[in-house]
């Protein structure tokens, strides 16, 4: 089961729809899908524009840094993926980029000119659009509220469990995308979790390595998927000489989500 803040799980009709026939990016029905998952995109970000690069989110930000930025720009380190992003644009950066785009690649003037016509400046990730596409009409199916409120139901009874069975929430006001837990027994809490409850969650980077181990609650992570996470956690904090295993953490977690 993988609980990681990236990658995150993707579902199994998102995965379907990334297994069909490869398709030629220069063709009329890559372009109609294309077209589809673009509007879908634009309507859930809610921004004048969006482009979809092929290339992590290190590389949109490099992009947006190249295009947009003329001097040097402050910025606000918010932890380790603080320093580095489907790019959403504003009307003032869309006007930036038609009279000062640079680069070659990253050149996102080029881009947003090819992709409002439903194509790419260079090779597209076909199968990732595809896929794209198909989790965002379940999105919008579903309705992104409801996906936000279900994501902060279980980010709250996971951290209530957790809390339940000692363990101490990371920072003191955490995001819901994901719950941190302090523990200087991380990395064997991890170990325990992968290799015999078939739980894959992250630990800490830099100066957290080996301090904390992080759940992930962004995507479609159904309800029972977090409670075995949570029991998983309880009973390898057991087998740590930790506390004694009563089941609290999946009561706690059950009563909080389906209060």
């Amino acid at each position: 089961m993988l609980l990681t803040p990236g990658p995150t799980p993707v579902p199994e009709f998102v995965r379907a729809a990334m297994a069909t026939e490869t398709l030629h990016h220069r063709t009329p029905e890559f372009e109609a899908i294309f077209k589809n998952t673009r509007e879908l995109l634009l309507e859930i970000l809610d921004m004048p524009e969006a482009l979809m690069l092929s290339c992590s989110g290190t590389g949109a930000m490099e992009a947006c840094i190249i295009n947009l930025t003329a001097k040097k720009a402050l910025t606000i380190n918010s932890g380790k993926f603080g320093e580095s992003a489907m790019i959403g644009l504003s009307e003032k950066a869309v006007a930036k980029l038609e009279t000062n785009a640079k680069g070659y690649y990253f050149n996102l003037a080029t881009e947003l000119k090819n992709q409002r016509k439903n194509t790419t400046a260079w090779t597209a990730a076909t199968t990732l659009i595809i896929g794209l596409g198909a989790i965002l009409e379940k999105i919008k199916a579903d309705g992104f509220d409801n996906l936000y409120a279900d994501t902060k139901k279980r980010a709250e009874a996971t951290r209530e469990a957790l809390k339940a069975i000692g363990l101490p929430i990371y920072p003191k006001t955490p995001a819901d995308a994901m719950t941190t837990i302090f523990s200087e027994k991380s990395n064997e809490i991890r170990k325990i979790l992968k290799n015999k409850y078939d739980v894959n969650i992250a630990g800490g980077q830099d100066d957290l390595n080996g301090k904390i181990f992080r759940i992930n609650h962004m995507g479609l992570v159904a309800p029972f998927e977090a409670s075995w996470a949570v029991n998983a956690i309880e009973k390898t904090l057991e087998e740590l000489g930790l506390r004694t295993f009563d089941g609290t953490a999946n009561k706690v977690f059950m009563e909080t989500y389906f209060r």
